[in-house]
């Protein structure tokens, strides 16, 4: 197994549909094409024997910090094939994902869990500040349980509003 890094515009038709099937495996409720919204800045993907079978997409956004300006990184799609899961895939992407943040300068990652266990030992912690995003064209904003981040610089999360300037990826 290996641990390689796209950009969106080096990414084959292959590794494309094979990414959205590995992502339609492990989130069925919301199938589809899950870069319809935004595009990621990079992929990080687990390949073996010529197959995906780990990703996690990448997002740079320019977002607003109790209402100071900051870029973050997003983590989106973080996804392991069940015959891979446990093998320490997820770590890998997400530690190469955190690399990729690290060279931009970047204090912080930030993703959307279904279960925070999975990640404390990639270094994230749960926020517990209001998120605004929007969704549908309309603005939303809660605190929801899932939100974790990850301090990547010397910053530390004292964050009491996020506001994403657009969709969750």
């Amino acid at each position: 197994m290996r641990i390689e890094c796209y950009s969106w515009s080096d990414v084959s038709e292959q590794i494309l549909e094979q990414a959205i099937a590995l992502q339609n495996s492990a989130f069925e409720d919301m199938k589809g094409n899950f870069y319809q919204v935004d595009i990621p800045y990079k992929l990080v993907l687990a390949i073996d024997d010529n197959q995906v079978i780990g990703h996690v997409a990448v997002y740079l956004r320019d977002v607003y910090l109790d209402s100071f300006p900051e870029t973050i990184g997003i983590l989106s799609c973080v996804v392991v094939a069940h015959k891979y899961r446990g093998k320490g895939v997820a770590a890998s992407l997400i530690k190469m994902a955190h690399a990729i943040l690290k060279e931009h300068s970047v204090n912080f990652s930030i993703l959307f869990a279904v279960s925070h266990a999975y990640y404390l030992s990639s270094g994230y912690i749960p926020m517990k500040n209001l998120t605004r995003f929007i969704e549908n064209n309309e603005k939303k904003e809660f605190i929801y349980d899932g939100g974790m981040v990850c301090e990547l610089g010397s910053q530390n999360w004292n964050v009491n509003i996020l506001e994403l300037n657009g969709e969750v990826v």
